[in-house]
């Protein structure tokens, strides 16, 4: 039957949008105006501009799209009201999804039924609040518009931006068998589309209304220069995170080519991570500061003296040990002198070679004393060193590797984190992106550890 969770809801969810539409107040579709009508089209033109324009976002292994649609979508609702607006994101995501972006057809019929659903149920929520469509009156629009419509408004912008970070990550979530509540606060917060940040920004639909009651297809045409500006915020805001990002990743990188055996290494550790934390159910923000502290695990190395000693095949002298110990506290005083860094991950740099059982380094930390992102990476780190070839050892079986982590608990890694790697389904997705000859080569393992 295959994720039959995650079937149902996407079943439930064309569903729900389907009944959207049929129940939709056509009447008031069929009896728009000549002029509201061509508005209407010119709206539309200006929603498939935004959507020509959107960022791609990359949260994790997700790929997602980021417009300013959604300022158009809430002057719709206040300019036409909830129904029409409702048509206006199915056209416009339609042609979005199947014709600028070209996605796959069932990831695009998701895309627009959900879509379909939070303009639906933001209208219910409008309709509810007492709003009504049209910004003008005797008393001028704007007095109009706070006096009566500012409610309803926020009411429809709220339950829109809502449902679909909802939708969204209940699709996640469902797709790849992880917890709601993280994803839910990943694609929430910084790393994705903010909902603050989009709710503070939704009183320029307010604007492009009025505009419209004044002006009319004029006043559209207007709101394309502000519009623009924000997207311009967006894109500014999303190509400083990636050079950030890709700034780590050249650091990175620039230690692993001196050892051919540990290429990628961090940057796999880090995706290991990752999904950890989210196997665990942490939050978003603390899965965020685990995974760029992965990333950086090993930035202490970037010092010239541990070149001979990373290459060197045999076994180390106590002082070529120390040498090498002192990588941690290193990277950590590196990442410290970046002010861009929380301490969460400076702490995790540091200690990520702690032992469970105190036996570590650089301070000898046991148990819950060593930071969680610090015993997630201690783990990983393990892991992907033991999937590797290294200068002398070929790469362990899956077999092996699980029961080094048996031996391993309580000792070397905690038992919290082993149990719950081993109770999913991490390795075998680890290893088939590492070594894919190696998968299934191991044995079964029970939930219950």
């Amino acid at each position: 039957m295959g994720n039959l969770p995650y079937r149902s809801y996407v079943v439930f969810v064309g569903g729900f949008a389907a009944a959207a539409l049929w129940t939709l107040d056509w009447p008031a579709v069929f009896t728009l105006s000549q002029a509201d009508l061509f508005g209407l089209c010119i709206l539309t033109i200006l929603g498939l501009m935004s959507e020509s324009l959107a960022l791609t976002i990359v949260v994790g292994q997700n790929v997602s799209n980021s417009s300013i649609t959604f300022i158009l979508i809430l002057a719709s609702a206040l300019i036409f009201g909830p129904s029409i607006t409702v048509l206006f994101t199915a056209t416009t995501g339609a042609v979005a999804e199947f014709g600028i972006r070209r996605k796959p057809p069932s990831k695009a019929l998701f895309n627009v039924a959900q879509y379909i659903v939070a303009t639906a149920s933001a209208g219910i929520a409008f309709n509810a609040a007492g709003g009504s469509a049209g910004v003008g009156a005797a008393t001028g629009p704007f007095v109009h518009f706070f006096v009566r419509q500012i409610f309803p408004f926020l009411t429809y912008a709220a339950v829109l931006f809502s449902v679909n970070l909802a939708a969204v990550s209940l699709w996640i979530a469902l797709r790849q068998g992880l917890a709601f509540g993280p994803i839910l606060t990943r694609w929430a917060g910084p790393a994705g589309t903010n909902v603050l940040y989009d709710l503070l920004v939704s009183p320029i639909a307010v604007a492009v209304a009025i505009l419209y009651e004044e002006l009319y297809v004029g006043g559209l045409l207007l709101s394309v220069l502000p519009l623009l500006f924000i997207r311009h915020s967006y894109f500014t805001n999303l190509r400083l995170q990636e050079a950030n990002r890709d700034l780590l990743y050249m650091m990175v990188k620039a230690i692993e080519t001196r050892d051919p055996y540990t290429s990628g290494h961090s940057r796999r550790v880090a995706l290991m991570a990752r999904r950890m934390g989210d196997v665990m159910g942490l939050p978003g923000k603390t899965v965020e500061s685990i995974e760029t502290a992965a990333l950086l695990h090993d930035i202490g190395k970037i010092d010239v003296e541990y070149v001979e000693i990373i290459r060197k095949p045999s076994q180390l002298s106590d002082a070529e040990r120390r040498v090498i110990q002192s990588h941690s506290s290193r990277g950590a005083d590196l990442i410290r002198s970046l002010s861009s860094f929380r301490s969460e991950v400076v702490s995790a740099v540091r200690h990520h070679h702690e032992r469970y059982d105190g036996s570590g380094y650089p301070e000898g930390l046991r148990g819950k004393q060593i930071p969680l992102g610090a015993r997630i990476i201690m783990v990983c780190d393990a892991v992907d060193a033991m999937m590797s070839d290294r200068p002398y050892r070929l790469a362990l079986s899956l077999a092996q590797i699980q029961e080094e982590l048996y031996a391993g608990k309580g000792a070397q890694f905690d038992p919290d984190v082993v149990s719950g790697l081993l109770a999913s389904d991490l390795l075998d997705r680890h290893l088939e992106e590492v070594a894919p000859e190696k998968v299934g080569s191991g044995v079964a393992v029970g939930v219950g550890l």
